[in-house]
């Protein structure tokens, strides 16, 4: 069963920074776990999308939450808080881990973040790097703070 979460479509400036417009599917059929752990991240990633877009899309004529792609890509970005969020359903790769610490960074250079934060299924740990203070942060703890 697939399930289509859309969003606005609007730019926010020309720099690559876009209005949320990801349709994230999401799959829940035993062939999940044939193609490995696809559908679980698909699931993390629209947990996020949706408890943000709840939260800082309210008004559809001002969209407040976007996603940065500009040769790096950041899943979630809120310019007002200074928030970028990355989704990866785990660091313990160290490819996903720089692909996503250096994303954080990269935005950083370009729009001063406050607050960094990658979200996990359930790791969590405080990365310091370049002079940016990011927070891993489980799924779960995240939507109860």
């Amino acid at each position: 069963m697939w399930i289509l979460v859309w969003a606005l479509v609007a730019r926010f400036m020309s720099n690559g920074c876009s209005s949320l417009v990801h349709r994230f599917p999401i799959t829940w059929s035993p062939r999940d776990r044939l193609e490995g752990m696809a559908g679980t991240v698909a699931l993390l990633e629209n947990l996020c999308a949706i408890t943000l877009h709840k939260k800082y899309n309210r008004n559809y004529e001002m969209p407040k939450l976007y996603y940065y792609n500009q040769n790096i890509e950041v899943d979630f970005y809120v310019p007002e808080e200074g928030l970028a969020i990355q989704a990866s359903f785990s660091l313990e790769d160290m490819d996903t881990r720089k692909r996503e610490v250096a994303a954080l960074i990269a935005l950083n250079k370009v729009y001063p973040i406050r607050k960094a934060i990658i979200i996990t299924y359930d790791e969590e740990e405080i990365i310091e790097e370049d002079g940016i203070t990011i927070e891993v942060i489980p799924i779960w703890k995240w939507l109860t703070e």
